[in-house]
C-alpha cells in the first residue's frame, strides 16, 4: 500500500482477524481510558425522514479518530465506520461495520457482566432471539461458567428456534421459558435483547443479586423498564453516561432530566478504572448498553492494525482536495 492509498476492509476480514475473547480487553481497556479521559465520544444521534433514519456515532483518541453511519430503512442496515489518522489528519479505512458493532455489543456485555454479576452465576435467561440474543449469550458465557440458558420469546416459534440454535452452538443445557416469569424467576443473569418485552409483571419474580443487562442502541428501546424494578437497583450502570442522557435509552425515559436521580447512574469505563466491583449485598444491579464508540474505534484500529500487516484488505486512492466550483465559466 502506498503513501497516496487507505484500505476498504469488508465483513469477513473483520470477522477473521478479531475473536470476541480478544475483542474483550480492547473494549474494557479503552472504557477505562475514556473514564480517565483518553478517549472521547460523540452523543449517538439520528435523523428521521418518512420510514428511513439515519443513525451517526463516533470517537477519537490514541492517534485515530472513527465514526460509524448506517441507515435503517425496513431491512438489514450496513454500517460503515470510516477511520482516520488524528496525527496525519489522513484517511486510512472504510470498514464495513455490522460484525464489528456486534462484537463491539457483545464486548460490552461482557465487561459488564465481569464487573456487576456474581461470581458465581451460571444460569443465564434470555429475552429475544437473533443475532442481538445470540451475542448477549455469548458475551455473558465468556464473563461466567454458564450452565444453563433460559429462552424466552413471545413467538413460540421463534422462541424453539432459537433454543434449538443455541442447543447446537453451545455446550450448554438450554430450556425453553413460556412466560417472562418463568424465564427470569431465580436466575443471577437476565438480558433483554428484542423490543416490546415488558419486565413490570415480572419485577416481584428477579432473584436477589440479579444483574440485568438491557442490550440496544440508542434510538432504539428494547423493553419497557418499568420504575419498581429501576427503584429496586442498588446500582445502576450504563456503557457512556452522556449516550444514555441526552440519547434515547430506557433509564432516561424513567429518569427524565432530573439531576439528582442521575448521580445514581455510573459509567462502565468509571466503574473499571476505580475498581468498583459488585458486592455480596447488592440485591439487584441494572446495566443498559446503548452502544459505546470507543471501544468500536479500539476494535476497528486493532483491525485495520492487523489487515495491514497481513495484506489484506483492498486499496483505495486516498481521497484529494479539489477546489469547487464557485465562479461561472466561459460557457456558463
Amino acid at each position: 500500500m502506498t503513501a497516496r492509498e487507505a484500505l476498504w476492509i469488508d465483513e469477513e476480514q473483520v470477522a477473521a482477524h478479531v475473536t470476541l475473547a480478544e475483542a474483550v480487553p480492547m473494549v474494557e481497556h479503552a472504557l477505562a481510558t475514556q473514564a480517565r479521559g483518553g478517549l472521547a465520544s460523540l452523543v449517538a444521534c439520528r435523523a428521521l425522514q418518512g420510514d428511513a433514519s439515519l443513525h451517526t456515532c463516533g470517537a477519537i483518541g490514541s492517534g485515530f479518530a472513527g465514526a460509524r453511519s448506517f441507515v435503517r430503512a425496513g431491512r438489514q442496515p450496513t454500517p460503515l465506520l470510516v477511520l482516520f489518522d488524528t496525527e496525519a489528519g489522513e484517511f486510512r479505512a472504510a470498514i464495513e461495520a455490522s460484525a464489528l458493532g456486534e462484537l463491539c455489543s457483545a464486548a460490552i456485555s461482557s465487561v459488564a457482566t465481569r464487573w456487576l454479576a456474581a461470581p458465581d452465576a451460571a444460569e443465564l435467561a434470555i429475552l429475544g432471539d437473533g443475532s442481538e440474543a445470540l451475542a448477549q449469550v455469548a458475551a455473558v458465557a465468556h464473563a461466567r461458567r454458564l450452565r444453563r440458558v433460559r429462552v424466552h420469546h413471545p413467538d413460540g416459534e421463534r422462541r424453539r428456534r432459537f433454543a434449538a440454535e443455541l442447543r447446537a452452538r453451545l455446550s450448554r443445557e438450554v430450556v425453553e421459558a413460556e412466560t417472562i416469569v418463568d424465564a427470569v424467576c431465580g436466575v443471577p443473569v437476565v438480558s433483554v435483547a428484542t423490543s416490546g418485552i415488558d419486565l413490570a409483571p415480572a419485577a416481584g419474580s428477579l432473584a436477589p443479586g440479579t444483574q440485568l443487562l438491557l442490550a440496544g442502541e440508542a434510538g432504539r428501546t428494547y423493553c419497557a423498564l418499568g420504575r419498581e424494578i429501576l427503584s429496586r437497583a442498588d446500582r445502576i450502570v450504563v456503557d457512556d453516561l452522556r449516550n444514555a442522557r441526552e440519547g434515547e435509552s430506557e433509564i432516561r425515559r424513567l429518569l427524565g432530566d432530573d439531576d439528582a436521580s442521575w448521580k445514581r447512574v455510573e459509567a462502565l469505563g468509571e466503574v473499571i478504572a476505580e475498581r468498583r466491583a459488585r458486592t455480596a449485598s447488592q440485591r439487584l444491579v441494572v446495566f443498559e448498553s446503548l452502544g459505546s464508540a470507543v471501544g468500536e474505534l479500539a476494535i476497528a484500529v486493532e483491525v485495520y492494525h492487523r489487515v495491514l500487516r497481513a495484506g489484506g484488505g483492498r486499496t483505495i486512492p486516498r481521497p484529494e482536495p479539489v477546489r469547487a466550483r464557485l465562479m461561472p465559466g466561459a460557457g456558463d
